[in-house]
């Protein structure tokens, strides 16, 4: 692991242990999240100003992490003047990316704010408390006996009713025509015709 990988661990692990969100921390130190998520990653460290803070709202120890800095970013600690882009003024620069021999830099804070937020991977998801499950009856009761929201529901339950009605009567009518024929078929063989 190399040293920027450490500090940027450092910080997501103290960040995570103190329950802050990117969001809580970069407005604790006065950067956006997207610098935090930058410092997280490796990829710049925070400037001298902002160490203090950091290490003040982390909990960590201040010479400490100024050395992590120093040891993983040596220009970070050096009194040469940064580049001022929005509320990051006294982020200290990365050198260029450089992409298939050609030499480019990412100044819009939205797009590097973007691209990182797509490769963010996601905190563990705690499962929601389980809930007690209902009985049977006081399911059924509830289904039965419950407030019904609107009178749509009242109309389908009526509906329903109707038609179990209907089916109920059809199912009487054809045992009985079943009925009268199973008669008529054993009335048959008994007078022998």
């Amino acid at each position: 692991m190399t040293d920027p990988d450490a500090l940027g661990i450092l910080i997501r692990a103290s960040r995570l242990d103190k329950g802050l969100s990117l969001g809580q921390l970069a407005s604790a130190v006065g950067r956006s999240s997207s610098s935090v998520r930058r410092w997280e990653r490796g990829e710049t460290a925070p400037s001298a100003d902002v160490v203090s803070d950091l290490a003040g709202v982390l909990g960590l120890d201040e010479e400490e992490l100024v050395a992590m800095v120093a040891a993983a970013h040596p220009h970070a600690m050096a009194s040469t003047p940064t580049v001022a882009s929005g509320d990051d003024a006294d982020e200290t620069p990365q050198a260029p990316v450089a992409t298939q021999g050609v030499r480019t830099t990412i100044e819009d804070e939205d797009v590097v704010a973007g691209v990182a937020s797509y490769f963010d991977t996601p905190a563990p998801v705690q499962p929601p408390p389980a809930q007690p499950q209902p009985s049977r009856y006081s399911r059924v009761s509830s289904a039965v006996w419950g407030r019904r929201d609107s009178w749509i529901g009242w109309v389908r339950g009526f509906l329903t009713l109707l038609a179990l009605f209907f089916l109920f009567m059809g199912l009487m009518w054809a045992l009985g025509e079943l009925l009268a024929a199973l008669k008529e078929v054993l009335g048959s063989f008994s007078t022998g015709g």
